[in-house]
């Protein structure tokens, strides 16, 4: 195409500032980087016809969009004039007038005569004006994520709207293939879990071959046995034991049948070849049903056999057919191991965020030693294989049918002896309305509502609540239920909530209440009026960005207190992180979820309300201001989610690690950052996260930094971390009492902890000793 000399010196002319820009993105490694768009952004002032200051200002809310790594806690808007370098500072008035201007115009530039809403960015300069402005909305996904703010000379209307509409036009490119880096980036993240997978499986596959070819032999060697036999005895009429050893062969060759399909179930369902059917069960009749298909084992052992289930039990979201194979292995070992006369009691109960089966027995019991190894594949009890026939792997095959139902199992010994075991699967959930359209609206309908639902459980089961209800703002002025649990507002006929100045008024101010007066009576969600816990409710955020509420009740035990308050407001956070990220990464921020309950099942101390006070107590000896204590809080709820990537032979193994199993242990730290990143709220966090492992004297990991390098809120989380695992009890333990936890900790003051820190833990300890009691095991899954 052919331009005149006038129109390719104009052209040239729009392209100055679009060159500056490039310069500047051009000298980076290609990971979406706002700062560095920032930076070019800025290059580009020089170019621009009239214009004498310029900002970016960076919604640190939707700023994960363009870059995961973005900072939170610094200030969000870049300055820059004609005279100065360029300057992070706070955006006077906020980012709201800012976003209020740009709108949902079409055009990419706003100009106007008046000064910017809120305040003049450039006013920290010395030469700072207030003359017209334009605006230039930076878009991702529909979102507003920044807004370039140019300051012009009177006159320079139309020639600094057209560069600004070729920069605009740029950055648009730029920010589409950032936004195809992300998604990339996702599917890499994909694709490293897969490799690691077929890691596994090759191990796998070495101890398949070893262990099947063992439990074979038996069998085969029996049946080879009696078959030659047999055919030496074929013309002989008298021979007396024909029947017999054909019954043997049979038995054998049914055992071996029997092993077969075993190790097809349990491939099957280890390598996700079984996809879920999932419906609303009630499990008792299930029960009741396996406990009918075992009669003819209990009759011929003369076992007493109970089932107990309160009434008004809720439906769990099961696979029915999976469920019952779950069952049978559960009480099938019961009804195996049980001796003649003895018991077998199965409980159903309505667990936070699940419904629960416990099958106990009175047989030998589990030794202490085997208590962490009995899910393996393929392990046996010490003298159980030539006692009862079996491959090993039922209980195996228990734990990831439970698993891929989000569930958890477990193990336990009752004091009476025999042994217990547990399983939770998800409870029924319900949505009255999706997700408003700002938060995701390009957003898989399936996995909003797949995350609402990972959401409520966390809620549940780190606060001990039954019920729970995640309401969120629509433009209609109303809140309207995206999800909730244990509660009638489940129901999809749940009318909204109009928001008066009560509900705006207290989501506004950020603090969570238990039962505030003026909102209570709009919120009636429970049949049962008499319940005592009361109920907790919490903005998710503050001032005017509040994306609703979240409310908490039917705590099993006790009500909720101060603590409790303080959890609640740490999990908003986490809802509130995790409702935005779904634009960009709604399976990452499943799967960050998820990692945050399996955490939290595995036993996990530092999150419970009494975790997070004692947290508190401890900081404010040390001086940690109220938005220090806020992070390391949140910190301490999301730190150790890499050790669900660490293989479970490692984590409940006995004796020394190998070189590559060390190193495994101390990649979790850098693979939890990988999987939270979708909720790590800012740098600050990231850090203590990060750090939490180092140790005083420097010998830590991951980069082995001491003394008062190693991040206060990291030595702080330390400390309480150590604290609740030695006086918490455990499935194959029992905790230390407070002053021998204490003791032993002193024991590494000055070493694994900074002494300043132990001595407050001591002062906090001391004053308040209610705070470090094991919390009830109703609002701990985990429990042993």
């Amino acid at each position: 195409m052919l331009h005149t000399q006038n129109e390719a010196g104009s052209l040239g002319h729009e392209l100055r500032p679009v060159s500056a820009l490039m310069e500047r993105l051009a000298g980076g490694d290609g990971t979406p980087d706002l700062e560095r768009l920032a930076l070019g952004l800025a290059d580009a002032l020089p170019h621009l016809p009239g214009a004498r200051h310029l900002a970016v200002a960076v919604d640190a809310d939707r700023a994960f969009l363009l870059d995961s790594n973005w900072n939170r806690r610094r200030e969000t808007c870049l300055v820059v004039s004609r005279e100065s370098a360029p300057r992070w500072v706070a955006l006077p008035g906020g980012w709201n007038p800012l976003a209020a201007a740009a709108g949902d115009k079409e055009h990419p530039v706003a100009c106007g005569p008046a000064p910017v809403p809120g305040g003049a960015p450039w006013s920290v300069l010395d030469d700072a004006a207030a003359g017209p402005w334009c605006l230039l909305p930076v878009r991702v996904l529909g979102h507003i994520v920044a807004c370039v703010v140019v300051e012009r000379e009177p006159g320079a209307h139309e020639d600094l709207a057209a560069m600004l509409s070729a920069v605009g036009r740029a950055v648009g490119v730029v920010t589409g293939l950032w936004a195809e880096l992300a998604s990339l980036g996702v599917d890499l993240d994909q694709a490293r879990s897969e490799a690691e997978s077929l890691t596994r499986l090759n191990r796998l596959q070495g101890r398949f071959v070893a262990m099947t070819s063992h439990e074979f032999k038996t069998p085969l060697t029996s049946i080879t046995a009696y078959t030659d036999v047999l055919r030496n005895q074929l013309t002989d009429e008298q021979f007396p034991h024909a029947r017999e050893f054909l019954d043997v062969i049979k038995a054998e060759a049914d055992r071996l049948l029997r092993m077969v399909n075993r190790i097809l179930d349990f491939t099957r369902v280890e390598y996700g070849s079984r996809t879920l059917q999932r419906e609303a069960v009630d499990l008792v009749p299930l029960v009741h049903d396996t406990v009918r298909g075992l009669q003819a084992a209990i009759q011929d052992k003369d076992l007493d056999v109970t089932v107990e289930a309160a009434p008004g039990l809720p439906r769990a979201m099961v696979d029915t057919d999976l469920i019952r194979q779950v069952l049978l292995n559960l009480l099938g070992n019961a009804v195996k191991f049980t001796p003649r006369e003895g018991a077998v009691r199965v409980t159903v109960a309505e667990l936070e965020s699940a419904v629960s089966v416990t099958v106990r027995d009175t047989g030998p019991g589990i030794p202490a030693g085997d208590m962490r190894r009995v899910f393996r594949e393929y392990y046996r009890a010490d003298g159980t294989t030539a006692r009862e026939e079996g491959t090993g792997l039922g209980l195996t095959i228990a734990r990831h049918i439970v698993h891929l139902h989000g569930g958890h199992i477990e193990v336990g010994r009752p004091e009476a002896g025999g042994a217990e075991f547990r399983f939770m699967v998800p409870k029924e959930t319900g949505a009255a309305a999706a997700l408003p359209l700002e938060l995701g609206p390009k957003t898989d309908p399936e996995e909003a509502r797949t995350l609402v639902d990972e959401l409520l459980r966390l809620v549940a089961e780190l606060t001990g609540s039954r019920a729970v209800a995640i309401l969120l703002r629509d433009r209609n002025g109303a809140l309207v239920a995206a999800g909730a649990m244990g509660c009638r507002l489940a129901r999809a006929d749940v009318r909204p909530i109009l928001e008066n100045t009560a509900w705006t008024r207290f989501m506004q101010a950020g603090r969570p209440a238990v039962e505030p007066p003026a909102l209570a009576d709009d919120l009636a969600w429970s049949a049962d009026a008499s319940e005592e816990s009361g109920r907790m409710f919490a903005p998710l955020g503050a001032g005017e960005n509040v994306l609703g509420v979240v409310v908490a009740g039917r705590r099993r035990e006790g009500r909720y207190d101060q603590a409790d308050l303080v959890q609640l407001t740490v999990l908003a956070d986490v809802i509130r992180a995790a409702l935005q990220g779904v634009p960009l990464a709604a399976g990452r921020t499943i799967e960050a979820v998820r990692t945050l309950l399996t955490m939290r099942r595995s036993g996990v101390p530092t999150a419970t309300p009494r975790a997070l006070d004692l947290l508190e107590q401890v900081g404010r000896r040390l001086g940690v201001g109220e938005k220090g204590l806020r992070r390391i809080q949140y910190a301490a709820t999301l730190h150790d989610a890499g050790m669900a990537r660490i293989e479970e032979e490692i984590v409940y193994g006995d004796g020394q690690l190998a070189v590559d199993q060390r190193d495994e242990v101390e990649r979790h730290v850098e693979q939890g950052m990988d999987v939270l990143a979708p909720l790590l709220p800012d740098e600050a966090t990231a850090v203590i996260i990060r750090h939490h492992h180092e140790r005083f004297d420097g010998g830590g990991y991951p980069d082995g930094l001491a003394g008062e390098a190693v991040p206060l809120g990291a030595r702080l989380l330390a400390v309480i971390d150590a604290w609740f695992s030695l006086t918490r009890d455990r499935p194959f333990r029992a905790g230390l009492a407070p002053a021998a936890a204490l003791a032993e900790i002193r024991n590494h003051a000055g070493t694994q902890f900074d002494p300043r820190i132990v001595d407050a833990l001591a002062q906090a300890v001391a004053a308040a000793p209610q705070m470090v009691t094991t919390p009830p095991s109703g609002s701990d899954p985990a429990a042993g």
